[in-house]
């Protein structure tokens, strides 16, 4: 897919609570809707996703989050088998590796 950022005041939308990123398919003229989340998911996120995909009729939803648990996994998977192809649900579960090097001194 091709995406481009759409610039939006989301503040203006949804008051304090907004879409962490928001961003228009180039293909489709659709709404992306991505959510981070720094630690494992929970139901608040899922939650948020559900409302801010309906508000937006956003139809590609990314969860990124450091664990991504079972309950939110079988969730998504349920809703990418009950609405049509036109709605892609992803998880996505960022690991980082952070490698130090050790200097000499000589």
């Amino acid at each position: 897919m091709a995406w481009t950022w759409k610039s939006k005041q989301l503040s203006e939308m949804w008051g304090p609570s907004a879409p962490d990123i928001l961003c228009k398919d180039t293909l489709t003229n659709s709404w992306v809707l991505i959510e981070n989340q720094l630690e494992k998911t929970d139901h608040i996120h899922l939650g948020q996703l559900m409302t801010y995909a309906a508000g937006l009729d956003a139809v590609t939803i990314v969860w990124v989050a450091a664990e991504i648990r079972e309950e939110h996994r079988a969730a998504l998977d349920w809703l990418n088998q009950i609405t049509d192809e036109t709605f892609n649900f992803f998880a996505l579960e960022i690991v980082a590796n952070r490698r130090f090097a050790r200097s000499t001194k000589v």
